[in-house]
Order: C-alpha cells, then sequence, then structure tokens
C-alpha cells in the first residue's frame, strides 16, 4: 500500500507544481489509496482488541464455529485465529470506493456493486459472519468519508 499511496501523491504533487490540471479522477485515485492505507490502521487495532474467531477453518489450523463449535469474542487475545472482526476485504473495498462514492456521485452504482460483491463472497465462502463486513464496511466507508472531507476543507495553493 505504501508505494502505491507515495506514487500516486508524487505523480499529483509533481502535476500540480507544473501547473498541470489534476483531473477530479486522479485526485479520487489518490485519496482512494490514502483512504485505504489510512482504514489499515484501526483496522488492525480492532482486530487485536475483538478477537473474534472465524466461521470455517481455513488458515493455520484456526478454531472455528463450523470445525470447532468455537464462536465468539475474545478481547485482546491476538493471533492470526482471532481477526475476524472487523473484514478486512470489506474495510479495503469500502475505504477505496467510498471515496469515488462522495467524489463522482454518478459512480455509486458501481460502488455498491463491488460493496455487494465482496460482501456476498466473502459470507457466501464463510470467510466472515455478516456482523464482521457490516463493521468493516463501515469503518472503511467512514475512513473514506473524512479523507473526503479533509480534502474538500483544505485550502488550496494552486489551481487544481
Amino acid at each position: 500500500m505504501g508505494p502505491l499511496v507515495a506514487t500516486g501523491t508524487l505523480i499529483t504533487g509533481v502535476r500540480a507544481l507544473m501547473k498541470r490540471p489534476v483531473k477530479g479522477v486522479q485526485v479520487a485515485i489518490v485519496l482512494s489509496a490514502l483512504s485505504w492505507a489510512v482504514s489499515a490502521i484501526p483496522e488492525n487495532w480492532l482486530k487485536f482488541a475483538f478477537g473474534r474467531t472465524w466461521p470455517e477453518t481455513w488458515m493455520q489450523d484456526n478454531p472455528s464455529l463450523i470445525r470447532d463449535h468455537v464462536y465468539g469474542f475474545n478481547p485482546f487475545h491476538g493471533g492470526p485465529g482471532y481477526a475476524a472482526f472487523p473484514s478486512g476485504h470489506m474495510v479495503a473495498i469500502s475505504a477505496i470506493v467510498s471515496v469515488f462514492w462522495f467524489l463522482h456521485p454518478r459512480s455509486r452504482a458501481i460502488c455498491a456493486i463491488c460493496i455487494a460483491i465482496v460482501f456476498i463472497g466473502q459470507l457466501g465462502a464463510d470467510y466472515h459472519f455478516a456482523g464482521d463486513l457490516i463493521a468493516g464496511g463501515f469503518l472503511g466507508f467512514s475512513v473514506g468519508w473524512l479523507i473526503t472531507v479533509l480534502w474538500n476543507a483544505a485550502p488550496r495553493p494552486f489551481r487544481l
């Protein structure tokens, strides 16, 4: 994520310094990458704080509801077997598409389809419980909204 954010920001910054117009889609791409990177921080904190087990065993012999009948939150347990809440996939897709949702309202149908595909896929494959996915979507969308609000409130020293 870091190189993507740095490269996008550098390209956009150089274009702005050269007084070349920065298109709305270019700004949205950079802000989406930034939103994704920023959302990873609270996501990881919340995974550790909640310690939620997974619906199915699929990595490192983790305890799960389907195989072991283990269900619940184990606060501050740590480890990959206790990191289902919130869903990292939903955080990522929501953080990315939420910027487009707010900056380009005409893209909302595509954004909703992208979120729905990830939600249905994760739930259908028993990777997450519905609550994990809803929490991940809320976190990602909130960070994307905050990044967009800060961008719109920031003073612009040059025309974009």
